[in-house]
Formats: C-alpha cells, structure tokens, sequence
C-alpha cells in the first residue's frame, strides 16, 4: 500500500455514491487512522433508546440522560461513551473517546457534551482509502455543527453545504436516483 497522510480527526461525509444502508447520509468523525485501518463513530445516527434502557447499575444513573447514537455497524453489542467539544475561540474540535463511565459522568455533570455510542465504523487495512477513491466518502474538517445534539438531523446536509455549491447539490439527490 502507498503512504497515505492519516485522516484521523476528519469527517468522512457520505456521498450518494456510497450504497451501503448502514451509511446513508452519515457523517462519522475519524478518531483512528494508520496503516492497519480506521475507526470512527457516526455522530449523525441517533437511537430511540436511552442509556438508563441500556446500562443498569447506580455507575450510570448520572448518564440516564445522554444521548445514544448508532456509532456503526460493527460491536453493535457494546457502548463506549464519548465526548466533544467545539472551542469556538480557536475554531478547533476536540474528541475523546472511550471514556470511563466515571469521566463520562464527570464530564457530562459540568454540561459537556458526552454521548454514547452503540457499535462503531470500522475498515481494515487500505478499505477505507479504496471507498475515497470510489468516492463514497468525502472527508472534511469538523466544523461547529457536529457538536450540537438538536443540529443532528441536518448534519449530513449542514456539513456539504458548507463544503461549497458542488457539495450542496449532493444533498438534493434522491435516495435512489436509478428511479428517476
């Protein structure tokens, strides 16, 4: 495999190229990326359950209310929690993840955003540059849309738009544009 720059810390923004359901008009934040592959979690996914539905026990009383997301299709029978941050100062995201459900709840008890997420995204060695070559993913910077939970169900189409007038036409394509 060519030397590829790591895409850690990116975006990867789903283009209606990509036709697997578990992405569609997903936006995932690239937290690993080397030689062995990449790891991610889809911020754009939210689940009808709660961590209180999820986890029992009195360690996670304090977290009852966080908000769960889909992180992806792979371990989808283990949660990790995460959290985010959007320094609006210096126009820089922050994003640590797998935190322990006592960092988890000291973080969420000082009102920062901390999520939980079901499953992750994964690709092995080299997939995850084929699909860019295939243009599934575009990849993008984080911008301060990824950090609000109610900018959710728009971020997929939030983060094209803000990626120019090509990007932004991508988000007026049909879900199927074979049956048109």
């Amino acid at each position: 495999m060519t030397e590829k720059s790591p895409l850690e810390g990116q975006l990867l923004v789903a283009t209606p190229v990509l036709r697997d359901p578990h992405f569609f008009h997903s936006v995932i934040y690239l937290s690993d990326h080397d030689d062995d592959g990449a790891h991610g979690l889809v911020l754009n996914m939210p689940v009808e359950s709660s961590v209180r539905e999820l986890l029992r026990g009195q360690e996670f009383d304090a977290l009852s209310d966080v908000p769960v997301y889909r992180g992806g299709p792979v371990n989808q029978d283990k949660l990790t929690f995460a959290k985010l941050d959007w320094d609006n100062s210096k126009q820089s995201f922050t994003f640590e993840n797998h935190l322990s459900s006592t960092a988890a709840t000291e973080a969420f008890q000082k009102g920062e955003d901390v999520r939980a997420f079901v499953g992750y995204s994964g690709w092995t060695a080299g997939q995850l540059e084929n699909e860019l070559e295939e243009n599934a993913w575009v990849t993008h910077p984080p911008i301060a849309a990824v950090s609000f939970t109610d900018a959710t169900p728009q971020l997929w189409s939030t983060v094209l738009r803000s990626m120019g007038p090509f990007y932004e036409l991508l988000t007026t394509t049909p879900r199927r544009p074979e049956l048109n």
